[in-house]
């Protein structure tokens, strides 16, 4: 009795096995036609089809024609406008958006204006919107900037994100680039130690670094610095100059040596 019982448990487990089964299948093989007859209203698969447009970009050989590349961007704008229309509250479709349309824009020289000033338009709208908090489209507009030489436009948005994200690499970097256009030698040795603290320093970083050192006469940091990348392969003639410099600063002027 107890045998015939498992076998009926067991039977009616299989049922709804082979039931799920069916169904999962019927879910995967019919679900894109459901998508496909509700695009206009699915933001989901209006980005899905915007990821695969970007899928076939990046996809594409360096030397595709430029209407190629122009075609395929241009559809996942079109896709993406229509889900930031739907969903206005949702950043991403907007990032996504004038990230897209800032893309397209450099795929020809000079950029496409209209493009160019309509991602930017948004993403300034997007810092705005998010109470100038979130990070992705402050840095997306000092790198512009800082690629247009409009350091006093890109400054605003990387002091914001630095005060925010005190270790936001980006942000510093940014800083570390108008310092230096500035001639600010001594906030830039300041943002280039307060980075040195969170990561590791590039090799072109360091000799930045021991040669705004020796700049502000600290030279006995510089020496001990330069003496680390002197010795590695490759040092260059410039760089061995430097250490000399550096050296015969701290020979001569001892009482600066530790400054």
């Amino acid at each position: 009795m107890h045998g015939s019982r498992l076998i009926h448990i067991l039977a009616a487990w299989g049922v709804a096995l082979v039931a799920s089964g069916a169904f999962l299948f019927v879910v995967y093989r019919y679900a894109p036609y459901v998508l496909e007859n509700d695009r206009n209203t699915s933001v989901w698969y209006l980005n899905s089809l915007a990821e695969e447009c970007w899928r076939e970009f990046d996809n594409l050989p360096p030397d595709a024609a430029v209407e190629q590349k122009q075609k395929l961007l241009d559809q996942a704008a079109g896709y993406l406008r229509k889900a930031a229309a739907l969903r206005p509250d949702a950043q991403h479709y907007q990032w996504f958006l004038l990230w897209t349309l800032y893309r397209e824009a450099l795929l020809t020289d000079p950029p496409d204006g209209a493009r160019l000033s309509e991602s930017i338009c948004m993403a300034q709208a997007l810092w705005e919107k998010t109470g100038k908090t979130w990070s992705k489209p402050a840095l997306f507009l000092a790198d512009h900037f800082l690629d247009q030489k409009q350091d006093d436009q890109a400054l605003p948005f990387l002091e914001a994100v630095h005060r925010q994200e005190s270790k936001n690499l980006r942000a510093i970097d940014g800083l570390i680039r108008i310092a230096v256009n500035k001639g600010e030698d001594e906030h830039a040795l300041q943002l280039l130690h307060e980075k040195e603290s969170i990561a590791h320093l590039s090799t072109s970083e360091r000799d930045l670094l021991v040669t705004l050192l020796a700049r502000q006469e600290v030279y006995r940091e510089a020496a001990d610095r330069l003496s680390t990348l002197v010795t590695a392969s490759g040092s260059s003639r410039e760089r061995w100059f430097l250490y000399a410099l550096v050296c015969a600063g701290v020979q001569d002027r001892p009482e600066l040596s530790g400054r």
